[in-house]
């Protein structure tokens, strides 16, 4: 039911994605300015404007009407002659730039769970408690309950939820046996984890986590980056992790109605910051698949120069065309006749020196037939 509660939660939803993505072009926009980069205009939103906010250093930063998100637009993309463009930068450089929007996003988990690490302590990994039993479920009918300390499963223990989550997702409608200590007393009770469930309960009913230690701000970061390094290592070798826009949107939900349930005041917002904190991770993983559109694949086209080739149109014509291609193969003609007619031959030769690819034809132009960096006519 649409309600005007819900209208606003989804808004926040929005909004927060929204300032992900922005700090996304907030890190290309820093390491732009770092390498010499000009950029044009820094967006939040995306167009059409609304309007032009203020300009500083040639820079236009602008306000648009569609609020997802925002960009940066660099100065050249296509123009290796134009300074501070960006295909004249270095290839060191672009890659640089390419990169840093994921980094910005990495480092904004890594800050996200600092806060959250500080606030509650520290995990004791190999240690699990659980935390809830759903009723009608496996472990309600084993009768384990909320507080219960799982040890072992099928007699062998384990060093993380992660760990003891894949050992029961692999048992799915096998029987197994699970230790568990209750008032320092250990027990063992048999379960079948189910093979059809709903998406919030688990396999065989249960919530659970570890206990915790305090940490200081030193230990917190050390956590957090640690904690983004397995995340991120955990979506490349799964990457069915990464939900679909309506999973984000539940699974946001999800959280916040725990933030609700809790009542504490120093975990109010926790879930829901852990939550945007690998949805980051996530943003910063998607950018770098290497595919044209994204940055991952514009790293891949960045790391090789730009090929410059020049195009003349026969031995006894003297006009020459330039092209710049935006990649390998692909050429955008602007082009700038120039005549040589009667020059210097070293002028000629010096004219000729700054090209890689000499052509005689651009419809027939491939790497076989082109004459490499010469400096003759």
């Amino acid at each position: 039911m649409l309600t005007l509660e819900n209208i606003q939660i989804f808004i926040t939803f929005i909004l927060r994605i929204a300032a992900l993505i922005i700090l996304h072009e907030i890190g290309h926009f820093i390491v732009a300015r770092l390498v010499g980069i000009e950029i044009i205009e820094f967006g939040i939103g995306f167009p059409p404007r609304i309007l032009t906010l203020f300009e500083v250093k040639g820079t236009k930063y602008s306000l648009n009407w569609i609020p997802l998100g925002g960009f940066v637009r660099p100065k050249g993309e296509d123009d290796p002659d134009a300074p501070g463009a960006l295909a004249a930068a270095s290839p060191w450089a672009r890659i640089a730039f390419f990169l840093s929007g994921s980094t910005m996003n990495f480092l904004a988990a890594i800050l996200l769970y600092a806060i959250i690490f500080h606030n509650i302590g520290s995990p004791i990994t190999d240690q699990i408690i659980i935390t809830q039993v759903v009723p009608n479920t496996p472990a309600a009918e084993a009768q384990l309950q909320k507080g219960d300390y799982i040890t072992a499963i099928n007699g062998e223990q384990f060093e993380n939820i992660y760990e003891l989550q894949d050992i029961i997702i692999a048992n799915k409608g096998k029987e197994i046996e699970i230790t568990y200590s209750r008032l320092e007393t250990s027990y063992i009770v048999s379960l079948t984890p189910r093979i059809e469930h709903p998406p919030t309960e688990g396999p065989i009913g249960i919530k659970m986590t570890n206990p915790w230690i305090p940490v200081n701000i030193g230990e917190a970061l050390s956590l957090s980056a640690s904690t983004v390094y397995n995340q991120i290592l955990s979506i490349l070798t799964l990457p069915g992790r990464l939900l679909g826009y309506k999973g984000i949107y539940d699974v946001y939900n999800y959280m916040r109605g725990l933030d609700e349930e809790s009542g504490e005041e120093t975990s109010a917002g926790l879930n829901v910051m852990g939550y945007f904190a690998s949805i980051s991770v996530s943003l910063g993983i998607l950018n770098l698949i290497p595919i044209p559109a994204l940055d991952g694949g514009r790293i891949m086209f960045a790391a090789e120069p730009p090929t410059r080739v020049l195009m003349y149109s026969g031995a006894n014509n003297h006009n020459w065309s330039q092209t710049t291609p935006v990649m390998k193969n692909t050429l955008t003609k602007e082009e700038m006749t120039v005549d040589i007619t009667d020059q210097p031959g070293n002028v000629a030769s010096q004219l000729l020196s700054k090209y890689d690819v000499i052509v005689s034809d651009w419809n027939n132009w491939n790497d076989k037939n082109s004459r490499q960096r010469t400096n003759s006519i």
